[in-house]
């Protein structure tokens, strides 16, 4: 699908449609869900401000289902190349209590992607790596934990291979 962001929008449609959205336009934008558009300090959803301001540069309103949004979008290159911040939404991993547990599928998967076979997760959209642990692994070559260094060890083992003699991976426990 042909995005239909008008290549004619300016740092002044959206400095306007940010000015619009703080008076309570109406819109049909959900907040983002992982990043905002940052300006003097105040977050925004950054598809709500550019589906403001291609109605600004001489079209219509864009609605969510019309473009994407995202690492990688035109909505995203087009705010940055006018010079605005599209950062993380801040603390979206700050959101993890040390000792509890987690389900994989409902609690990482859902709200971050990433790769859902495995003992290691990679999200495209955020600074992150999961990695998958728990008890039982032994049985299948994996002798994953803390050491008395508060090193965290990860071994991994690939089938039909004997499992390795030093860790894949370690992580300091800061």
């Amino acid at each position: 699908m042909k995005e239909p962001i008008p290549s004619d929008i300016n740092k002044k449609h959206v400095l306007e449609a940010i000015e619009r959205f703080d008076s309570g336009v109406k819109h049909n934008f959900a907040d983002s869900t992982r990043y905002d558009l940052v300006h003097e300090g105040k977050r925004y959803p950054p598809k709500a401000i550019l589906g403001l301001a291609a109605e600004l540069a001489g079209g219509r309103q864009l609605g969510p289902g019309d473009f994407k949004g995202g690492v990688g979008s035109k909505c995203f290159r087009v705010l940055t190349t006018l010079g605005f911040s599209i950062q993380l939404k801040a603390p979206l991993l700050g959101r993890f209590v040390v000792g509890k547990t987690y389900n994989r599928r409902k609690d990482i998967h859902e709200n971050y992607g990433g790769q859902q076979q495995g003992g290691i997760c990679t999200p495209t959209d955020i600074p992150a790596i999961f990695l998958f642990t728990g008890q039982g692994g032994e049985d299948f070559g994996y002798n994953d934990g803390w050491d008395d260094a508060g090193i965290f060890r990860l071994f991994m083992c690939v089938f039909n291979q004997e499992p390795p003699q030093e860790p894949l991976a370690s992580i300091n426990n800061y």
